[in-house]
């Protein structure tokens, strides 16, 4: 299994720290998603974060930023991927960065399957962290998978849901609100939601 974790929208005490220690216990990206996205808040966090794990960094932007950062890639959010954005994606493609985009239904896993290295399909289960954010209908999940067989599993996933998306066949998933509001530390919850693969 592949796994994602996305950060939470606010800051995060030590975050860099915290991140290098997800991927020291498996963790295989990070998602750096805020509400109030400042670019010297972010290039502060890839300071203090070790350049051995840039690579392994998505940040989710909300328009095409006006400062580059080298290996990091770019998630792409709503009115982005609304709007032509092809020869920015084309461009830094070719320099190899890599991109990912969500999909909420048909139309938009139609419109980033051409172009994002990695899709999350959502919510596969009612959100943990959104309320009254409901499951979609398991035809869209099998769909998409028929589709993008890279995509990723996101939505309510929590130690009780890995065996069920491995039966539906996604082999990566992205985490939230089971790591950052489930009952132990951060670092605890997802070698909880981890472990489950091995029982």
């Amino acid at each position: 299994m592949e796994w994602r974790l996305i950060s939470p929208e606010v800051p995060v005490r030590e975050e860099a720290a915290m991140v290098a220690d997800f991927f020291d216990r498996a963790l295989d990206y990070y998602h750096y998603r805020k509400d109030d996205f400042e670019l010297k808040v972010f290039a502060r966090f890839l300071e203090q974060l070790p350049e051995c794990f840039h690579s392994r960094i998505f940040v989710h932007l909300h328009e095409i930023p006006e400062e580059t950062f080298e290996y990091i890639g770019y998630h792409l959010k709503g009115q982005m991927c609304a709007s032509d954005v092809s020869d920015f994606i084309e461009e830094e493609k070719s320099e190899g960065r890599k991109f990912s985009a969500g999909a909420h239904n048909g139309a938009e896993l139609i419109a980033v399957k051409s172009w994002a290295d990695a899709v999350l399909v959502s919510p596969v289960f009612p959100s943990i962290s959104k309320v009254n954010y409901q499951a979609k209908d398991a035809v869209f999940f099998s769909s998409a998978l028929e589709q993008v067989p890279h995509c990723t599993a996101l939505g309510g996933i929590g130690k009780n849901q890995i065996r069920q998306i491995r039966e539906m066949g996604f082999k990566s998933c992205a985490l939230m609100g089971a790591v950052w509001k489930g009952d132990f530390d951060p670092l605890e919850n997802f070698e909880q939601i981890k472990n489950q693969i091995h029982e």
